[in-house]
């Protein structure tokens, strides 16, 4: 899948192990997406405040939706019936801040340069007196980055040892302060924790003890943490980047969008086809971008049924790239579009709402 180039900025800065992010893949031809019982009644230009780049990465239950506008700072944007307002989100001192994730009460997590120019894991905290941002340190080493929340507030991410070596984190943040553990590897020396669900199931991907990329299944008791292997379709590499309570995880493997299933007997995954899968509400509508029969990537959201999958093209703000990035329980889809066919043409964060 071709990688809509905002999001490639933002990997870029804020992704400590390069190897650890989104699998590279080669555009590929696909059947032309096919309807759902959805249909899309409406498609929201979020705008870009400060420039001609923006991205929508994650939306709550109330609508309020975060990302980056301009690649420059954190955003927050709220969608109401009179229109669309927007928060600067702020950084830890530096010049730039992206947002990842958001949970029910409206806890944002993401990463921010500091004053000393390297990126941290960052929680924003939004009142209607202001916004406060929150340093949430690293494992020991120089980076980190947060990439999920839960309802809880538990955060997870990825950060830098010690050593050197970037692994996937877990912050729990309490009135007396932050605590980060480190969640270890498949046996490799690198791991990156992408989701996290109500009930602390935790997902990303990690190296393996021969070098490979997998999805990855993290559960923390108080005795300690396990990891799982959710395994490929086939080839030798995949990654993780959402669950839902139902413990259904999305990701994708090699070039092929995937879904797992986990329960007490073991893991089952699905291939969805040709694309990626970035995020699952509880209601288990998938969201993602594919590969249309003429070339383009658009956003998509997959439909599963026991008699099989559909897939529907979420469309574009008039240009030939999407992406959709998550999914809320009311339906509503958050990601990036370009707003026309232009090489290198203004990238904006949009906003899909659904209806069957």
């Amino acid at each position: 899948m071709r990688t809509i180039p905002l999001r490639g900025v933002l990997l870029a800065v804020a992704v400590l192990n390069a190897s650890c992010d989104r699998i590279p893949t080669q555009p590929s031809q696909a059947p032309g997406l096919l309807n759902a019982n959805l249909v899309v009644t409406g498609i929201t230009d979020l705008g870009t405040p400060g420039g001609a780049l923006g991205g929508a990465f994650g939306i709550n239950a109330r609508g309020q939706i975060v990302g980056t506008s301009n690649a420059d700072h954190a955003t927050m944007w709220t969608a109401g019936p009179t229109g669309v307002t927007v928060q600067d989100l702020g950084t830890l001192g530096g010049d730039f801040s992206g947002a990842f994730g958001i949970n029910a009460p409206g806890q944002v997590v993401g990463f921010s340069r500091t004053a000393s120019s390297v990126n941290h894991a960052v929680l924003w905290t939004v009142t209607p007196t202001g916004v406060t941002a929150q340093d949430l340190g690293t494992l020991g080493g120089n980076s980190s980055a947060a990439r999920g929340i839960n309802d809880r507030g538990q955060v997870v991410g990825d950060a830098t040892t010690a050593s050197g070596e970037d692994h996937a984190a877990l912050w729990t943040v309490t009135p007396t302060g932050v605590t980060v553990q480190d969640l270890g590897t498949l046996g490799g020396n690198s791991s990156v924790a992408r989701g996290i669900n109500d009930q602390g199931q935790i997902v990303g991907d990690a190296t393996t003890a021969s070098g490979e990329d997998h999805a990855a299944l993290w559960t923390v008791t108080p005795t300690g943490v396990t990891v799982q292997d959710l395994g490929t379709l086939g080839g030798t590499s995949s990654v993780a980047f959402g669950i839902n309570a139902r413990a259904q995880v999305v990701g994708s493997s090699t070039d092929h969008a995937a879904l797992w299933t986990v329960t007490p007997t073991g893991v089952t995954v699905q291939d969805l086809g040709v694309g990626t899968a970035h995020g699952i509400n509880d209601q288990g509508q998938v969201v993602g971008d594919a590969t249309t029969a003429s070339g383009e990537d658009h956003a998509a959201l997959w439909t599963v049924t026991p008699t099989g999958v559909t897939v529907l093209d979420l469309g574009t703000l008039g240009g030939n790239i999407s992406g959709a990035d998550g999914i809320n329980a009311r339906g509503q889809v958050v990601g990036i579009s370009t707003t026309s066919t232009a090489p290198a043409g203004p990238e904006h964060a949009v906003l899909w709402t659904l209806r069957r």
